[in-house]
């Protein structure tokens, strides 16, 4: 069988989906939480998941990101897993869960995060592990139908 692309075997580049599960390890730094924005946004695009969409799990995992960097303990690390929805795990050495606190009409500066993430989210909690705990959201439908197998042709029979 001959190849007529005229690449040289070293040269031939393949196809290959993004994984549907990517990890990445909280960096140090004052700059974490927009290189985290930056690698969610890369993978949602390479994913191909729809701007609204897009912009609720950025929205969240900025905020579960957020809670941990200042309540959590390292090492922290972001988990994104595709299927039919999108979910953001963040994993921190603490063991203390994470609290949804009370809104107060114009007194409530701060502890508004899982207030966001409940309502972006169709899913969230958390749970312990043996090193820590895991504070989870699911963003669904954000994944296009263009993910599952397509037809490329059809057979003659």
């Amino acid at each position: 069988m001959s190849d007529d692309s005229g690449a040289r075997p070293s040269e031939k580049r393949h196809w290959r989906p993004m994984p549907s599960t990517v990890s990445v390890e909280l960096p140090a730094g004052d700059d974490a939480r927009q290189r985290i924005r930056s690698f969610v946004r890369r993978t949602l695009l390479a994913w191909e998941v729809d701007a609204s969409h897009a912009s609720a799990v950025l929205d969240v995992t900025d905020e579960l990101v957020t809670n941990a960097l200042r309540h959590g303990q390292q090492p922290i690390t972001l988990t994104l897993e595709r299927d039919t929805a999108v979910r953001v795990l963040v994993h921190d050495a603490s063991f203390e869960m994470a609290t949804v606190l009370p809104y107060r009409s114009g007194v409530s500066e701060h502890g508004l995060g899982l207030r966001l993430v409940r309502q972006l989210s169709d899913r969230w909690g958390q749970v312990s592990d043996g090193n820590g705990k895991v504070v989870w959201a699911e963003v669904g439908s954000a994944v296009p139908h263009a993910h599952r197998p397509r037809r490329v042709g059809r057979v003659a029979g």
